[in-house]
């Protein structure tokens, strides 16, 4: 006690110091220079960072609070009433203490200095630096200081209400200048939005402070009431499982504590300082000011590691649908870490950067061919294009499902693919035309939500705008994000071999697209469709021409079934609507609902329909059919015959050649009965040595008379035609009556031989005896011709001489007629063209003046039909004008002037009554005297005599004939 008494505490020009008296609790402020000596009551205290006060053993006084020039202070707790300087004045030594408004705090800029009043704490913050691509949200919490350095940046960017996007280019201006907008009356809770593009740094007024970023993704929301559940949940769990750490002695912490302060202190005083760091003990860190911790953490212990899903976000909490990042890699450095943190100036930088971190804002800078979406508080969307720096709003978010960083890229439009648009609010024809590329049709005048757009066939890129919505062909709804792989409706090409199946929506009917040909479905319209063969079908339509296509399960294809038709081959097609026959060669696409008729042939020698060949593919020409036929003649021998058919289906019949399931054994069942029912009528002696003709001229006919041939078999009922047989074999069946046949026909050969020999021996002697006479002529002509070629010879000789001359002559002649003819020529030529242009010159002086003959005509009757309209329009207008001079005479009805004139006389006499009286009064005269003055010459002068006393004859009569008149004007004034 003893000691604290006498123990004097000297306070520097940049010190303060706080005393408590213990007896009264008042806490009082020594700032220096000074010299304090606490009495027994008093002890040194520090503020405990929770609001209240502890001791400070060390006894030392606290350093000033500097800001420099790129910093400010948020003052907690000011003075109510600041009477000068950052807070307040003060005075060396004892300063009493004053009432604070406790619950505030106050943005005091650099660069200045203060001292804090007991109860107050201060946090030093760095000047926010922006980018032109960076912004902060700023939130008004009370008051604002209009008095402050960023009250005008600040009370000018609450203007900017909306996300505002603003031209990369340097040659562009802003699109939002900061210096056109008003002065906004700011109030509490409102939120406003900082432009690096308006500041480069930002300190905010008193009653502003800057929002910190707790966004759990790029669109800028923050987080929610159950993410902020889970984040305390997993601090609460890594709180639990720390470990315990061993008790340091208060005095330790503090006398550290004052060490690290004075350190930091130091460095902030001289930043350009080069102080080699104080390192700590392994384990050790720089104390807080506050002393809040009382245990040190024990050597080489440090808490458990937050989990990845905390690190994900760079706030320690992950959104469940942001991907974890990859841990980072350590950077590369020579120095080691442990180092590198010991020293506090990094320390504090490092600091500095993660806390600016949370507080700047990232804007979004879109490249030409991309655009992000901005979300207001309304669910309101707006679309921005690049290029541009977007700057959302206060109250905004971005969209950022399927977007790259909040970016996406613009639909790239081809003319081979086409983008599926619905529109989901009333746009008009002109504001679309605006807002899609060039070349697009647009049919209606206005277009509602529900309507729907396909953008195909030009070469742009296309952005979305609000009144839109891109549709996936696939599904029909609405898509949204950088995936473009299946937005697209690409142009299905189709070669001249190929087609499509498209079902029409509306009506549900299915058609087939043929190539060849890029076609685009219109998904608002139509569908392609695929169509399921079974395998025994496509085996027997596609696999019978094409063998590595055959397959044993069924096949599902999104193609048209093409169906090869080789040479001289027909299919038929048939379906609800009808069948065709198919000719090739060629390649023909079946429609939706066609299905090939398969046939069934028989096959084998003899043809039998045990083992049918089944096929839809129907040889037209050049078929070869073989059969064996047993025939039994009249004397009961039986006879088996190999023949062979040629058969041809005719085109003229075309539609019935599929009437027959089994065409071939129809054919020879029909021929086998033909030819059996002919032999029965014949022996074998008859019908063995005419065998091949008896089965020739039974089934294709006779030879015609002209020698045109024989007619063949036609089978009308499907078209098919023998057009040849051929007897290959001929077998009797018994064989001893084969052996006795045989032996005949040897014996009738032998005869046939040896006649034959005979006469090949005379016609050889003959033959040479013709020929040694014919040799003795040839050497008589072969001398006479000798004899009969010189003479020739000299003859052309002679003749050849006389020709050459004359060929000579006649060369002559001609070159003079070729020459004269094409002097002839060239002077017709002359001729023709001199024609020729006088005529031109003739046509073109006749077209001229026939023109300008009809220009005149046109000018005249111009002229003349406008004279004549102003003729008409005259006369029209004298005829109105008697019109309205006739209905203006014929108005007038007989006695209204009469009645007229009698209505003013009446008129006249009622207002001289009224005020005769008084006029004779003034002027001393009777009353008539005074009237006959005032209507002397008028029609009531003798009348008014007549008043007067003059009742002569003519005064009678003037009076009699007024009477009258009146009484016709009473009369007239009656009938008006």
């Amino acid at each position: 006690m003893n000691e604290r008494t006498s123990r004097k505490i000297p306070v520097t020009e940049r010190q303060f110091l706080w005393v408590q008296d213990d007896d009264k609790g008042e806490v009082t402020l020594h700032v220096g220079p000074t010299m304090v000596s606490p009495t027994a009551a008093d002890r040194v205290v520090v503020d405990d960072g929770l609001g209240g006060f502890r001791e400070d053993s060390t006894g030392r006084p606290q350093s000033m609070v500097e800001v420099g020039d790129n910093q400010y202070a948020v003052l907690f707790n000011p003075l109510q009433e600041n009477d000068g300087g950052p807070n307040g004045k003060f005075r060396p030594g004892r300063n009493e203490s004053r009432p604070l408004q406790n619950g505030t705090r106050a943005m005091i800029p650099g660069p200045c200095y203060f001292w804090l009043r007991p109860g107050q704490r201060v946090e030093v913050r760095d000047a926010h630096e922006l980018a032109s691509d960076q912004y902060l949200v700023a939130k008004v919490y009370g008051p604002v200081d209009r008095s402050a350095p960023g009250y005008e940046i600040t009370a000018r960017s609450a203007a900017i209400t909306q996300a505002t996007a603003e031209n990369v280019r340097e040659d562009a201006g802003l699109s939002t200048r900061i210096d056109q907008l008003p002065l906004v009356e700011m109030r509490a809770g409102q939120l406003i939005v900082i432009r690096g593009v308006d500041t480069q740094l930002f300190i905010p007024p008193t009653g502003v402070d800057v929002v910190p970023d707790t966004s759990v993704d790029g669109s800028g929301a923050g987080i929610g009431a159950a993410d902020a559940q889970r984040l305390l949940s997993e601090l609460q769990r890594m709180e639990e499982t720390a470990p315990v750490a061993e008790p340091v002695p208060p005095a330790e912490i503090e006398s550290e504590a004052f060490a690290a302060r004075e350190e930091l202190d130091e460095v902030d005083r001289h930043p350009g300082a080069r102080q080699a760091p104080r390192r700590l003990p392994a384990g050790e860190g720089v104390v807080d000011q506050s002393a809040r911790t009382r245990q040190r953490k024990t050597a080489g212990a440090a808490p458990p590691a937050p989990s990845p899903a905390l690190l994900a976000t760079g706030f320690g909490f992950a959104h469940p649908d942001v991907p974890l990042p990859p841990p980072p890699a350590p950077p590369p450095s020579l120095v080691p870490v442990g180092d590198i943190l010991s020293s506090p100036a990094v320390r504090r930088a490092l600091e500095r950067q993660v806390r600016q971190a949370r507080l700047v804002r990232k804007a979004v800078v879109l490249g030409e061919k991309e655009y992000c979406v901005i979300v207001d508080a309304d669910g309101k969307r707006e679309i921005k294009v690049g290029p541009a720096r977007v700057f959302p709003g206060p109250y905004d978010q971005f969209m950022v499902r399927g977007s790259r960083q909040r970016i996406y890229d613009a639909y790239e439009l081809l003319p081979q693919r086409a983008l599926w648009l619905r529109i989901i609010a009333p746009v008009s024809r002109e504001e679309l035309a605006e807002r899609l590329p060039r070349g697009v049709p647009l049919e209606q005048d206005e277009y509602l939500p529900g309507d729907e757009l396909l953008l195909t066939g030009v070469s742009a890129f296309f952005f979305p705008f609000n009144e839109i919505e891109v549709l996936s062909p696939e599904t029909g709804e609405a898509v949204v994000g950088n995936d473009h792989t299946r937005v697209f409706i690409e142009a299905i090409g189709i070669d001249q071999k190929s087609g499509i199946y498209v079902r029409d929506l509306a009506t549900g009917e299915v058609r087939l697209v043929r190539g060849k040909q890029s076609y685009l479905v219109d998904p608002r319209k139509e569908v392609q469709i695929t169509r399921t063969v079974p395998a025994e079908e496509w085996n027997l339509w596609i696999g019978a021409n094409e063998p590595h296509k055959l397959t044993d399960r069924p096949v599902t294809t999104p193609w048209a079934l093409s169906i090869i038709v080789p040479h001289n081959t027909a299919v038929l097609a048939t379906s609800a609507d009808g069948q065709r026959v198919i000719e090739g060669p060629g390649v023909t696409l079946l429609h939706y609902e066609e299905r090939l008729t398969p046939v069934n042939l028989s096959t084998g020698t003899p043809k039998s329909d045990d083992a049918p060949l089944r096929t839809c593919f129907l040889r037209t020409a050049g078929n070869r059919v073989s059969d064996v036929i047993s025939l039994e003649t009249s004397d009961f021998v039986v006879v088996s015959i190999k023949v062979s058919y040629s058969v041809t289906f005719v085109k003229e019949h075309r539609e019935r050649w599929f009437n027959h399931d089994n065409y071939i054994q129809v054919m020879c069942e029909h021929l086998r009965s033909l030819v059996r029912g002919r032999a029965r009528t014949l022996s074998l002696t008859q019908l063995w040595p005419q065998l091949p003709a008896f089965v020739r001229d039974l089934i294709l006919g006779s030879r015609a008379a002209d020698g045109s041939g024989r007619p063949g078999r036609l089978f009308p009922e499907n078209g098919a035609i023998v057009t040849e047989v051929e007897l290959l074999t001929s077998t009797i069946e018994d064989r001893a009556i084969a052996e006795l046949m045989q032996r005949v026909q040897t014996q009738s050969v032998t005869l046939q031989i040896g006649d034959r020999q005979a006469q090949e021996a005379l016609l050889s002697a003959t033959l040479r005896s013709e020929v040694e006479r014919q040799q003795q002529e040839l050497l008589l002509l072969a001398r006479r011709r000798e004899a009969e070629l010189r003479e020739v010879t000299r003859t052309l000789e002679q003749q050849s001489a006389l020709a050459l001359a004359r060929d000579e002559e006649r060369l002559l002649q001609e070159r003079q007629q070729l020459a004269d003819e094409r002097e002839q020529a060239a002077q017709q030529a002359r001729l023709a063209r001199a024609a020729a242009d006088r005529q031109a010159t003739l046509d073109r002086i006749r077209e001229q003046a026939a023109a300008e003959a009809e220009a005149k005509r046109l000018v005249q009757t111009a002229d003349l039909e406008a004279k004549q309209r102003l003729h008409e329009l005259a006369l029209a207008r004298i005829q109105a004008s008697a019109a309205a001079t006739v209905a203006e005479r014929q108005a007038v009805q007989r006695g209204l002037i009469e009645a007229l004139t009698g209505l003013g006389d009446k008129l006249l006499l009622t207002e001289c009554a009224s005020n005769m009286n008084l006029v004779s009064l003034f002027k001393g005269k009777q009353v008539g005297a005074i009237l006959a003055e005032v209507l002397g010459g008028t029609k009531l002068a003798p009348t008014l005599r007549a008043l007067a006393g003059e009742p002569d004859a003519a005064l009678t009569a003037d009076v009699d004939s007024s009477m009258d008149g009146d009484e016709d004007e009473d009369e007239d004034e009656d009938e008006i």
